[in-house]
């Protein structure tokens, strides 16, 4: 009976602190976390490299897609640059899952959908980010990309 009440206890606890229920008010670091990543897809339709390195710490890893490569920053500037160089996204929606914090460190779950000229990518993505001064820093990236609309069924 004890092991029993200690696991529904733990649950509980981890459901009360852990996870953020949809429809549920995201906390002001939550906010802060997905405005970051709104504002970095901001930066990916004007094309600006530049922009957008400047919201990935010095220690960012990125896998991009269906690139079978890992990229560290210089990688990831070098994908960015031929990517908008051909056809950087004139549209592009997000749609938040779920966000996780601990400390400094924020996960953020999301679907996108991009629309350029030449191409248009539909997927998920997560985001790791790490919170150093008072700006939130991309420092790790994943995503898949769907053959169907998201939520990539």
């Amino acid at each position: 009976m004890k092991p029993i009440l200690i696991s529904i206890l733990v649950c509980i606890f981890i459901m009360a602190t852990g996870f953020q229920v949809v429809g549920e008010e995201w906390t002001p670091d939550q906010k802060e976390v997905w405005d970051t990543l709104v504002a970095d897809i901001e930066n990916f339709k004007t094309g600006d490299v530049e922009k957008v390195m400047e919201a990935r710490h010095d220690d960012f890893v990125g896998w991009f897609g269906n690139k079978r490569s890992l990229y560290g920053k210089t990688g990831a500037r070098t994908y960015y640059k031929g990517w908008f160089g051909w056809d950087a996204p004139k549209k592009a929606n997000l749609e938040p899952v779920k966000i996780f914090i601990i400390g400094n460190v924020a996960n953020a779950y999301y679907t996108f959908t991009f629309i350029g000229d030449n191409y248009s990518s539909n997927g998920r993505a997560v985001e790791t980010l790490v919170k150093e001064g008072n700006k939130w820093l991309l420092i790790s990236h994943m995503c898949s990309l769907c053959e169907q609309p998201v939520p990539c069924k």
